[in-house]
């Protein structure tokens, strides 16, 4: 039952309202520049910044700490509208559509004059730290135009006629914070403008909604309804062909990508402790976010389904992906291809020894003692010095091998791991065997695949492993003598053959100068760019 005070409470604001007491009563309000409250720049010096190349390196995935976020040199446009909130009373207040542009970027976000007051004071607060002075004490002659003025009035004290002048004079307040550094890279402020590092990066796309929510801590419904599981708050960012969260927002670290496929679905859910949810799944993962309100709930589910209906469609409709294809076609790529593996691999060793961020491989097979160019006796082209040497820079390096089944096929992946791991003082780089072997495993399938991506802008793909038994030129030698001398018997033709002989000697070096191999005809392809990303989201789907 409703409570009738309130009611009535409620029939007096409208009374109030109707009668046109309180319109009268803001008309009379005069907004001048005791209204405004000022916010200097404290330290003019911070206009001069220097930027290191390396840290605003835009690239294709630029996940590296402390890069700035906003595009040096380049200013932040703002445009100001409001709408007048529905309400049951004369006291409410607006919504402020907020539009922004940065070089070819362009978004938009809805905020209150709450919002605005409160990151204000975070910022005056700041500034009084710095002057030893609070904002408010500093006199009308002293305050300098180039200064952000802040309209302390509330919206319930501007009259519709006004509202207009309050909308341009938010915008200007907005721009001259965005332009000043200690200001424009507060926290509070990228909130404020729903920006992150990963806002401002071409080959990513534009991100369509970026927010603070709260994400469930487990996929299991049940375990959630049983025990009230906590939600953590994490930054999501809505991107053309995926939904990711970053763990903290200044530091640009993502915790986990979901891609836009042929199982993604979003719907509107409830759960225990959240009222306003949303369920999204796509062929590998259940994610459950938790809102506020319903406001935020429609606004970011209206943004996710026209993003699976336009960008996304291409890897959400069955029917626009040919032969059951994960990845629309691409035409007009830059492609190279290779008949043999000696180009390839040489190749292949330009471009690890190029790589700035990362590198995906995969592999059937893969030796860590591999010569990627021959003929040479130099470590430097050693395919494990080489991920050494890129691990040290602080290039991550993320490689999955298949973990073959041993009484069946011996393929070394456990030593090639312990090999590649076994410096524990270098953690950049990451072996993954798989699939796993137990009862509820898999026994009856490998992936074969072939890859090595670097920087998610160069790919390489065929029939080749990085692996002994694999080069080849146009020569095609039977035989790959060195100064080891090794004869092998005729019928010593297949790796576990020539497994059974190496305990003879100490180190698989010497297994390596001599390999009898039948020659290796696979074609091998070399790709630039939007391919490249494809085979970037098909490495790493799970």
């Amino acid at each position: 039952m409703k409570n009738p005070k309130s009611n009535q409470s409620n029939g007096i604001f409208n009374l109030i309202s109707q009668g046109g007491i309180f319109d009268n009563f803001i008309n009379a309000v005069e907004i001048d520049e005791s209204t405004f409250e000022p916010l200097p720049y404290f330290d003019y010096s911070a206009f001069d910044e220097t930027y290191d190349d390396k840290r605003l390196k835009i690239n294709v995935n630029p996940f590296s700490n402390k890069k700035a976020v906003f595009l040096p040199g380049v200013k932040v446009s703002v445009q100001v509208t409001a709408e007048k909130k529905s309400s049951s009373n004369a006291f409410s207040s607006h919504i402020y559509t907020i539009k922004l542009s940065h070089a070819s970027f362009k978004w938009e976000v809805l905020r209150t004059f709450k919002d605005l007051l409160d990151n204000n004071k975070l910022l005056s607060k700041m500034v009084s730290q710095n002057l030893g002075r609070n904002c408010l004490d500093i006199p009308p002659e002293q305050i300098k135009p180039d200064w952000p003025l802040f309209p302390k009035d509330n919206d319930h004290l501007i009259s519709n006629e006004l509202m207009s002048k309050r909308c341009q004079e938010i915008a200007e307040y907005l721009e001259k914070i965005l332009l000043y550094p200690p200001f424009r890279d507060h926290q509070s402020t990228l909130e404020l403008v729903g920006v992150s590092p990963l806002t401002f990066i071409h080959d990513t796309g534009p991100s369509l909604n970026e927010s603070y929510v709260l994400k469930s801590v487990h996929n299991d419904n049940r375990v959630c309804r049983k025990f009230r599981l906590k939600y953590a708050k994490r930054w999501y960012i809505l991107k053309e062909t995926c939904l990711l969260y970053i763990t903290h927002k200044r530091s640009s670290f993502v915790g986990y990508v979901m891609l836009i496929d042929t199982g993604f679905t979003v719907n509107k859910k409830k759960r225990v402790r959240a009222y306003h949810g949303l369920e999204i799944k796509n062929l590998q993962y259940t994610l459950f976010l938790k809102f506020r309100n319903s406001y935020e709930q429609n606004k970011w589910y209206e943004k996710i389904e026209v993003c699976r209906v336009t960008s996304g469609k291409h890897f959400n409709d069955k029917s626009l992906l040919p032969n059951g294809s994960f990845v629309p076609v691409r035409r007009k790529q830059l492609c190279k291809w290779y008949i043999n593996a000696a180009a390839y691999m040489e190749h292949v060793m330009s471009a690890l020894n190029n790589a700035k961020e990362e590198i995906f491989i995969t592999d059937w097979m893969l030796s860590p003692e591999l010569f990627l160019k021959r003929p040479t006796e130099d470590l430097q082209y050693r395919l494990d010095k080489i991920l050494l040497k890129k691990s040290r820079e602080g290039v991550k390096i993320y490689i999955m091998l298949f973990k073959e089944v041993k009484f069946t096929v011996s393929l070394w992946s456990s030593r090639a791991k312990k090999k590649l791991t076994q410096n524990s003082n270098d953690p950049n780089i990451k072996v993954f065997r798989h699939p796993e072997h137990s009862p509820y495993g898999v026994f009856l399938w490998s992936h074969h695949e072939k890859m090595v991506i670097i920087d998610q802008s160069v790919a390489f793909m065929g029939g080749i492993d990085l692996a002994y038994a694999r080069w080849d030129d146009d020569l095609h030698r039977f035989l790959y003598l060195s100064d080891l001398i090794l004869v092998f018997d005729s019928r010593m033709t297949s790796q576990s053959s020539a497994k059974s002989i190496m305990p003879r000697f100490d180190t698989i070096s010497c297994f390596r100068q001599i390999i009898r191999h039948s020659p290796v005809y696979v074609p091998k392809i070399y790709i630039i760019f939007w391919f490249t990303s494809d085979l970037s989201a098909h490495y790493t789907p799970s």
